[in-house]
């Protein structure tokens, strides 16, 4: 059996660095293409209903399989969301900065924040039983003796990138992971403001 040097999984494409390069680029090609046709017809729609087409023909794009992305460079994912909240928005004023055009849309967050809002939610989902096995058999609940506070333990593992990913998903605030996913929505939107 031969080698290749990338692969496709639901979707997603692998190459043999687990670098996603290539992914990133088809769904920004993919989101871009929407976006050229969408503006096309901007004029002959309200800005609810070019919401409701950027999200389901741009964002979807956007939120499938993004918290593989996390630790790698996603800044030409935030500038397709960029030009999407533009169109949403009909502002094509390049004066205007994107991040406050994206900060004016309810419940559009940067892509950096999207990622790891994702994560922090697996997690917590993981920690509350409401996850798959597989994802929450990976995490274990430790106490300490000294201390009141509670620690997640990972179990060891010899891939230095699969180390490396779980250290840089997982930096924050430990305070996160609340007893409801109510509280948990809430504390982590407050929290993780930009």
């Amino acid at each position: 059996m031969a080698c290749c040097d990338q692969v496709h999984n639901l979707g997603v494409i692998f190459n043999k660095h687990m670098k996603m390069d290539k992914h990133i680029s088809k769904v920004c090609k993919a989101g871009f293409y929407y976006i050229f046709n969408l503006k096309k017809i901007r004029k002959h729609m309200s800005s609810e209903t070019m919401s409701t087409m950027v999200h389901s023909f741009i964002k979807s794009h956007l939120d499938y399989c993004n918290s593989l992305l996390n630790s790698k460079p996603v800044y030409l994912i935030q500038r397709l969301q960029n030009s999407a909240a533009r169109l949403v928005v009909d502002c094509y004023n390049f004066n205007t900065p994107s991040l406050s055009i994206i900060l004016s849309l309810h419940s559009w967050l940067p892509v950096e924040f999207r990622i790891k809002f994702k994560v922090l939610l697996i997690v917590c989902r993981c920690i509350h039983g409401m996850a798959p096995t597989h994802l929450s058999n990976n995490l274990t609940f430790q106490v300490k003796t000294r201390y009141t506070s509670r620690f997640y333990t990972y179990p060891h593992c010899s891939q230095n990138y699969v180390e490396n990913l779980r250290r840089s998903c997982l930096s924050v605030s430990w305070a996160l992971p609340l007893e409801s996913s109510p509280h948990f929505y809430q504390k982590l939107s407050t929290s993780h403001t930009v």
